[in-house]
């Protein structure tokens, strides 16, 4: 098994064994002009919530980047659609407790939230810069 595939799988893992949810193996979709993708297009499972990870670059010395998806069922309030932040936050902290378990509080980095907002479930993202697993 390659570095590479061996590092996305280790990710899926620790991020699994973090937050007891299902992680998904994702792909980044090539910007098309004129092709439009849903988030809807994007779940794993439309039931429940779940994490994807899509691997972006990756290098043999420096690490990988990592786009991380936490999907979560959006709440309804009114004519309201709304991200339940506090369950986000939460799977967030376990994530961060376990990524710097894995590596340390300094050698890992986050930028780019985003927040989409769908029925049944919202997309809260993030970029990810870890270093490469050691065997």
């Amino acid at each position: 098994m390659s570095t590479l595939t061996r590092d996305e799988q280790q990710l899926r893992k620790v991020i699994k064994d973090a937050t007891g949810m299902k992680v998904y193996k994702a792909s980044f979709k090539p910007l098309v002009f004129n092709i439009y993708y849903s988030i809807v297009q994007e779940y794993k499972n439309q039931s429940a919530s779940h994490i994807t990870v899509a691997q972006g670059g990756w290098h043999a010395t420096d690490g990988g980047e990592y786009k991380i998806s936490i999907y979560t069922p959006t709440i309804i309030v009114g004519h309201k659609r709304l991200i339940n932040i506090q369950y986000v936050r939460d799977i967030a902290t376990k994530i961060i407790n376990a990524l710097d378990d894995r590596f340390g509080s300094e050698c890992w980095s986050t930028c780019n939230e985003e927040n989409s907002i769908w029925l049944p479930l919202s997309r809260t993202s993030f970029y990810l810069q870890i270093p490469n697993f050691k065997e």
